[in-house]
């Protein structure tokens, strides 16, 4: 299936004028011929539809200071449930052979889990609020196409959308200097060898 096809898409197109205002959102692909995250810096925010927990690209474009919306836990739960979103969250088939402990959920669930079981629903509770777009700062979660055209057009009027990039860059200049520190340390412990 593709993309521009998927049900979340029609979701999308079918949210009433009056709350879209006109604002288009369309898909990289509808856009570009590749994903080149420089050429979202020509737009003002990103909308993140999450099919694996963590991905180079919703790094880059976070360095990047793009600001970026990304459904909630709830919603992102109930796409996975019904459309299978996060399908290339399950790695290790076959199973992992080293157990996991009573306590923590297996990330990988089960081969064709069912998503209505209380498995998954543990799995997800668990995993899925770890995932990079639910940890890093100035993301900006909707719980439905409305709320983020809501939102949307509320960063833009009142000038947020600016104050969230400023946000970004100034997390990614922490995260550089930390990262920094920690390889000037394991340098000048390497020198000492």
């Amino acid at each position: 299936r593709q993309p521009i096809d998927h049900p979340i898409m029609q979701e999308l197109r079918d949210v009433p004028l009056v709350h879209s205002s006109g604002t288009e959102v369309k898909l990289i692909s509808e856009l570009y011929v590749d994903s080149n995250p420089i050429r979202m810096l020509n737009h003002p925010a990103v909308v993140i539809i999450p099919y694996q927990i963590s991905t180079m690209n919703l790094v880059e474009l976070y360095r990047l200071n793009i600001p970026m919306f990304c459904p909630s836990l709830s919603l992102l739960k109930r796409w996975d449930r019904k459309h299978d979103l996060l399908w290339e969250v399950h790695y290790g088939w076959p199973e992992n052979l080293v157990p996991n402990p009573d306590n923590i959920p297996d990330p990988n669930g089960r081969l064709n889990m069912d998503r209505n079981s209380e498995e998954w629903e543990n799995m997800f509770d668990y995993w899925v609020p770890l995932a990079d777009f639910y940890q890093m700062k100035g993301i900006t979660y909707f719980d439905s196409w409305q709320d983020f055209y809501r939102k949307y057009h509320e960063f833009q009027k009142n000038g947020r959308l600016d104050e969230i990039s400023h946000e970004m860059s100034k997390e990614n200049n922490e995260l550089r200097n930390d990262l920094v520190d920690q390889w000037k340390s394991i340098l000048a412990r390497v020198r000492k060898t």
